[in-house]
This record gives structure tokens, C-alpha cells and sequence, in this order.
């Protein structure tokens, strides 16, 4: 059988999808991280073999795929795609190779390629538009020692600082230092310092941070509510710096957002709102109705010359959400 892959890739988490020419998504796989900007190669290669590995056998195909997309975060820079495409071509699994950030496969899903931005906040950060004109821009994506502002990463880091504040007495009182205790099962403060530079806290271990400052300010605790209304403003900037440069002047400018920063909902998104009312930009805001791995399968099919449109577009949505892959609400 004549199959495509794709595979999505973050700095926490990998998943990939198999599908036939006809558009039928017929297996999909998970793993770990495989953005080696965060991760080392030894790991990047184990988890990208196994989520393949795990896409073909659900798939029920043998042999190599006629093509592999893969939206892998940090190929933005020639070294990391080189050493993406090294591994895949160690790992022997298609035909040929194709490596685009993990922002173009999300932005091909949720926009089919029309007039649109998708921001993505998970363990980074980036704003990625088109226009009319098929141009494309980015603002963001540098990685987590230059930007990736309003990120996980950035959340993260904003509340261990806070936390230590607070400690020390510079800071408001918050719910994030009993949080962040029991999450790294210890019992002061002080003991923080000797995991951040003694064990050394991966960026990943930081990123997830932001899941306790969701839950915090849930919770009403105000210091992790202000860490994520900054995280949304520095969000808005980006898409507002994409707006710019495409000279998008849709009415309304459809929006996308994706990434489990997004989990924090309304903490996260009004700010983003506000942020562009400020410019009295319209825009409609919502998560992409497809996964991002979609995306990837999308743009495979078209490096083919088939088009997604008819038959071929309506598998895909059918299978997609047989596995999962389609955000029914926002």
C-alpha cells in the first residue's frame, strides 16, 4: 500500500499519522519530545523512531512511505533540520524527506492555507500568518534563551521567580509556592534552588510550570493571574507584529490558537483580545478545528500533487475524527 506520514513535534511532546493517498488517516503514534533545541539527539532519535514505529503498526504498512512531513519546533535553524534530517535518514522510513517548523503544519490545519494567524504557546512560542497573497510571516519561535515570550517556558519561569519573591519577602504571598512544592515534592522554598542548578530543571520541567499557574489562578490566586494576563499581551504583540507585516486587512481576522498554554482559557485568551481592541483590530479567535499532524499530512499530499479538496479533504476530516485529531468546540 502506497502511504504518507506525518508527524508533529514539540518540546514536550510527538505525534504522527499515517495516511493513504486517498486521504485516509489510517494510524497514528505518540512519543516524547522531539525539538532538538530542548532535547538531546540520543532522545530526539529514540522518541521519533517509536512514534513512527507506532503510526505504521496501527496502520498495518511495511516498507517506506512514499513521503514524511515533519513539523518538528526549532527547525526554524539550519542545524536543527540538519540533524532532524540525519536521523531520519538513519531511521530509513520514507522515500523522501520534507521539514517545516511545527507552526506551518498548524498553520496549513487551521487555515487551509486562506487568509489567517495561528499563534502557538506550548513549551514555545510563535506567531505564523498568511495572506491573499500566499505570503507568509512569523513573529517569535527564537527559542527559550531569546524569546518565546507569553510561553510555557516563559510562564514557568515568571512563577519560580515569584515564588522566591514571595519568600523573601519582595513579593505578594501566592498559591503557586504551595503548588510548586508539591509538585517537586519538597517543602521549602530554599530547596528550589538546589533543583534549578544543582539537578538542573529542563526546560520542559519549567514549561510545565504553567500548568499549576492555570490551576492557581482558577483558583482566584491573583500573582499567578497576572503572570498569565502578561503571558496574553506578549502573545497579542506577536500576532499584532504578523498583522503588520502581511498587511492582513480582513474585517474580521480569523485568529487560530494553539498549544497547552491555551488551557488556562479565558486567563490567557482575554487578554489577547484586549491586547488587539486596543489597535481596533476585529478578530475571531478559536482553536483549529485540525490537529496540527493533519496539517502535516496535508502538506505531504500536496509535495504529491494531490489536491485537498472533495473526496480526499472529506476523508481526512472523516478519519481525523475517528483518531481524535479535530477539535470539536472551542
Amino acid at each position: 500500500m502506497e502511504y504518507i506520514i506525518g508527524v508533529d513535534g514539540g518540546g514536550r511532546k510527538t505525534v504522527s499519522a499515517t495516511a493513504t493517498l486517498k486521504g485516509e488517516i489510517i494510524g497514528i503514534g505518540k512519543a516524547g519530545p522531539t525539538n532538538i533545541n530542548i532535547a538531546d539527539r540520543e532522545t530526539v532519535a529514540r522518541e521519533l523512531e517509536k512514534t513512527i514505529k507506532k503510526t505504521m503498526e496501527r496502520g498495518s504498512v511495511k516498507g517506506k512511505a512514499m513521503i514524511t512531513v515533519l513539523g518538528i519546533a526549532g527547525t526554524e535553524r539550519k542545524r536543527c533540520s540538519k540533524i532532524i534530517r540525519e536521523i531520519c535518514e538513519e531511521l530509513k522510513f520514507a522515500e523522501k524527506i520534507i521539514i517545516v517548523s511545527d507552526a506551518m503544519i498548524a498553520l496549513t490545519a487551521a487555515t487551509k492555507m486562506k487568509p489567517g494567524i495561528i499563534i502557538i504557546s506550548g513549551t514555545g512560542s510563535i506567531a505564523l500568518g498568511i495572506n491573499r497573497e500566499k505570503q507568509i510571516a512569523r513573529a517569535g519561535g527564537w527559542g527559550y534563551l531569546l524569546d518565546d515570550e507569553g510561553s510555557g517556558y516563559w510562564i514557568g519561569l515568571k512563577a519560580l521567580r515569584k515564588v522566591m519573591k514571595a519568600y523573601d519577602g519582595r513579593g505578594k504571598t501566592t498559591l503557586l509556592t504551595s503548588m510548586i512544592l508539591e509538585k517537586f515534592k519538597i517543602e521549602d522554598p530554599s530547596q528550589l534552588v538546589d533543583i534549578a542548578y544543582g539537578r538542573k530543571l529542563t526546560v520542559s520541567e519549567i514549561a510545565s510550570i504553567a500548568e499549576t499557574v492555570s490551576k492557581c489562578a482558577s483558583m482566584g490566586d491573583e500573582v499567578a493571574i497576572e503572570i498569565l494576563r502578561k503571558a496574553g499581551e506578549k502573545l497579542g504583540e506577536m500576532i499584532l507584529t504578523v498583522i503588520r507585516k502581511l498587511k492582513i486587512e480582513e474585517e474580521i481576522i480569523p485568529i487560530y490558537y494553539s498549544g497547552g498554554v491555551f488551557n488556562a482559557g479565558k486567563y490567557i485568551l482575554k487578554p489577547i483580545k484586549e491586547k488587539l481592541r486596543e489597535k481596533q483590530i476585529e478578530i475571531k479567535l478559536e482553536k483549529p478545528f485540525l490537529n496540527p499532524v493533519v496539517g502535516a499530512l496535508m502538506l505531504g499530499l500536496n509535495y504529491l500533487g494531490i489536491e485537498v479538496k472533495g473526496e480526499v479533504e472529506e476523508n481526512l476530516i472523516k478519519t481525523a475524527r475517528k483518531w481524535g485529531l479535530i477539535n470539536e468546540g472551542n
